[in-house]
């Protein structure tokens, strides 16, 4: 616990944030990772009339560079000595009211959910023990954004008529050549029921040519709405560079300054792990006008974790953010500050934001349960993730199997087999498939307890029974119980 008093000592701000950050020396800040050659974003012409064919020659080989894998994040030390109390920071203050200081306790042979001892508790992470499901899909940042550019329901006819069209070229036709017939014939709103279409059925390549066509048409086609859902698309095939094309070309008007326009292309670029692509956009928007807004926040507080950015880092972001007046208050960026929080072992400091969270009525959900619980677990602090789940449930929100896998591997380490057990009949009868590495757990749980290594090796058969293939991490919990 002393440890974690010393993180808050250094590393935050008041959650007010009202008081500035004070970072010594040897940190670095978020701008000095950045120190690349800045995206222009400016267009360099516009015109209501055709436009030269700027993209074409770059449509027929769509890049399919390989994408680096992100760089480890920083690891940052922290001073040892204690501070003047006179001099100790407000947001210290601020932690230290709400910081846990029972202990863990002691091993239990029965099952019991108690009622937690604090106040208030929450939130979710990735089981990443188990490889659970918990972590957001690389694609969530995409499915984010383009929740401001919503799909097609009832696909118009005009916009089938394309997606036919797209389907039965020949090897030597682009989808430009074959709309000679639909000049003059088709509305900007139109072309994003194509785009989308078409994206959906995989015609990536037929969409970037009827984008090129859209530009040419007098007046041009060209929409921010239909751009963002070209990002979204571009975004989910890895196709970084093209977004980054279509960027720097846009109109150079005042309805391109769109804040849904640029969510979508940082999602997008963030989708495609060009992760400092994407910061080097949000950097640019303060330069063209662009005021962020709360989906700009949770898409970079997602992208910065992703790219292997520190808690402080991401909380700096988060707190320029709100300095700059943007209302960020919302459950993506709370989600996702207590995920980075967590994903660093500074669980107090995650429940402290959790905490305010609710008190802004922003309600904890799953996910957000599900990492708490993971993150304790990982510490082995089993009665948190007891009360955790008891208060989940109380409030009346789903489980899911991600949530009784964490509980489960909680009761493993401490070699509470029959406790496994119950919660796998618990899941069963809420309708709950165990997974894997449901039966994982049970297996481990055996197998760490002494003279059990047949009851492992049962649990291995009841998981081939039921058409589950084991994991390496299986095979690995098997090998334990009997060496």
């Amino acid at each position: 616990m002393a440890s974690s008093s010393l993180v808050t000592q250094s590393f935050y701000t008041s959650f007010s944030l009202s008081h500035r950050l004070h970072v010594p020396e040897p940190y670095l800040l978020f701008r000095s990772s950045l120190c690349r050659k800045p995206i222009s974003l400016s267009a360099t012409s516009s015109s209501s009339s055709s436009s030269p064919p700027i993209f074409l020659s770059c449509f027929d080989d769509p890049p399919q560079e390989n994408v680096p894998e992100p760089h480890n994040p920083t690891i940052i030390t922290y001073d040892e000595e204690e501070e003047d109390e006179e001099e100790e920071d407000p947001i210290l203050k601020f932690f230290k009211s709400r910081t846990l200081t029972a202990e863990d306790p002691p091993q239990e042979s029965k099952f019991s959910l108690q009622k937690n001892r604090r106040t208030s508790w929450h939130l979710a992470s990735n089981f990443s023990d188990l490889e659970t499901e918990i972590d957001p899909d690389p694609t969530k940042p995409v499915s984010l954004a383009n929740q401001q550019t919503p799909g097609v329901h009832n696909t118009p006819s005009v916009a089938v008529e394309i997606l036919d069209i797209a389907k039965n070229l020949t090897e030597n036709q682009t989808l430009g050549e074959m709309l000679s017939g639909f000049e003059k014939r088709v509305s900007d709103k139109e072309c994003v029921e194509a785009l989308v279409v078409m994206g959906e059925s995989g015609f990536i390549k037929s969409c970037l040519y009827f984008y090129e066509w859209m530009s040419l048409q007098n007046p041009s086609l060209v929409s921010p709405r239909a751009s963002s859902v070209l990002f979204t698309l571009l975004g989910r095939e890895g196709m970084a560079d093209m977004i980054l094309l279509l960027l720097r070309n846009l109109p150079d008007k005042d309805e391109f300054r769109d804040v849904r326009l640029y969510n979508a292309a940082i999602s997008g670029l963030s989708a495609s792990q060009k992760y400092d692509d994407a910061l080097e956009v949000y950097e640019s928007m303060d330069k063209i006008n662009v005021v962020p807004d709360n989906v700009t926040c949770a898409v970079l507080i997602t992208t910065m974790r992703k790219a292997g950015r520190s808690a402080k880092q991401v909380w700096e972001i988060f707190e320029k953010m709100s300095e700059k007046g943007v209302r960020c208050w919302s459950l993506d960026v709370f989600g996702g500050l207590v995920k980075s929080f967590c994903d660093e072992g500074l669980k107090e400091e995650a429940l402290v934001i959790q905490t305010e969270m609710e008190k802004r009525g922003i309600r904890s959900n799953t996910i957000v349960y599900n990492t708490l619980m993971d993150a304790y677990n990982k510490s082995n602090h089993i009665e948190e993730v007891e009360g955790l789940f008891a208060e989940m449930r109380g409030k009346g929100l789903k489980t899911t199997s991600a949530t009784y896998n964490i509980l489960m591997d909680a009761y493993a380490r401490r070699m509470q087999p029959d406790i496994v057990e119950t919660l796998l009949q618990e899941m069963e009868g809420l309708g709950l498939e165990p997974d894997v590495k449901s039966y994982t757990c049970l297996i481990s749980a055996y197998g760490r307890t002494k003279k059990m290594s047949d009851m492992a090796a049962d649990a291995f058969l009841r998981m081939k029974k039921v058409g589950l293939k084991p994991t390496s991490h299986s095979y690995t919990a098997l090998i334990h119980a009997y060496s």
